[in-house]
């Protein structure tokens, strides 16, 4: 009896400990995002993280409105390994009779196994129909990289005559951005919205948010989503060369490496380390594209990880960084 009382007591304990943790997977469980107009479609990334000792497998999120989509990047994490939730929010599809007041909507996320649980999350916004954005967003689409960008748009609250913004501040570390005085007119007040990318914002496909503090009441905080795609102006494919197993003292194993730019460019120089990889280039002169093998070869069993350096009279990108990796074995 007391042993049957004891495995009662720890499966008991294992099921509420499972239950309790599946929310500390998450980074966070809620987004707000603040006042917003009727238009944007807000989008915020849920990251989730296994930190158990076992493979998580999760099911389709359920959403509660209409106005909220939600896209699972992956289902299936082993230990350790870190994936994400993307939630949509459009504010078109709020119903009419929910706007102009706080909307809050719910995605659930099943939990398949070990334990079967669910985790819910929210997302909410205050969408007003006094309130325009145009356009929609600060977006600075497909920009390359050490170039920079600007982007504007113009914000407007109409019936509030007496409407100021008294604080413009973005979370992206890469962007800068001002508010100017448009119009102030016959009940209506626009603002110039300027966003400045920092040519040091590293490639990628970013997502921040420029948040407006204002003297209104019910609008003390407007949100303006940012997006922008920093691409190299020189795109390298691979981006990392990954040899896999490789046996030792056999002949040179060869990848080929890709280098495409938006503009002819040549090549200078190519530095690697001494040992396990050489380079050769194939192609010279002033091109939009050129073609390099990379060899590699190493007689010592273990890890190889070498770091190649491509040296370009490209202004907008001198140097690259290739990574190589293999797993020497006889």
């Amino acid at each position: 009896m007391w042993r049957l009382f004891c495995t009662i007591c720890l499966v008991s304990t294992l099921t509420t400990s499972a239950q309790a943790g599946a929310p500390d997977y998450f980074s966070e469980t809620s987004k707000d995002f603040s006042t917003t107009s009727i238009g944007p479609v807000l989008a915020h990334y849920f990251t989730i993280k296994n930190t158990t000792n076992e493979t998580i497998n999760l099911g389709t999120p359920r959403i509660g409105c209409g106005c909220v989509a939600a896209k699972l990047a992956k289902s299936q994490l082993t230990a350790g390994e870190s994936t994400h939730i993307v939630a949509y929010m459009d504010t078109k599809k709020i119903p009419t009779h929910q706007r102009n007041t706080f909307k809050s909507v719910t995605v659930t996320v099943p939990f398949l196994n070990p334990v079967q649980e669910e985790v819910v999350l929210k997302v909410s916004c205050v969408a007003r129909e006094d309130l325009f954005f145009a356009p929609d967003s600060l977006t600075f689409g497909d920009v390359q990289k050490s170039v920079g960008g600007k982007v504007s748009m113009r914000v407007t609250l109409f019936n509030q005559p007496n409407w100021d913004i008294k604080e413009v501040k973005s979370n992206g570390k890469f962007v800068k951005v001002e508010a100017k005085s448009a119009v102030r007119a016959n009940g209506e007040v626009s603002f110039e919205i300027a966003a400045t990318l920092d040519p040091d914002c590293p490639k990628g496909n970013w997502m921040t948010e420029v948040y407006l503090t204002t003297n209104a009441v019910g609008i003390e905080k407007i949100r303006i989503p940012v997006t922008v795609n920093v691409q190299e102006s020189i795109a390298v494919s691979p981006a990392e060369v990954t040899f896999g197993n490789v046996p030792s003292s056999a002949k040179p194993s060869t990848q080929q490496l890709m280098l495409t730019g938006e503009t002819p460019f040549k090549i200078l120089e190519v530095k690697v380390p001494e040992g396990a990889v050489t380079v050769t280039q194939v192609t010279d002169g002033t091109r939009a594209a050129h073609v390099l093998k990379v060899n590699m070869a190493a007689d010592t069993e273990g890890e190889v990880k070498r770091t190649i350096e491509i040296v370009t009279d490209s202004k907008t990108q001198p140097k690259l960084i290739v990574n190589v990796s293999a797993i020497v074995k006889k």
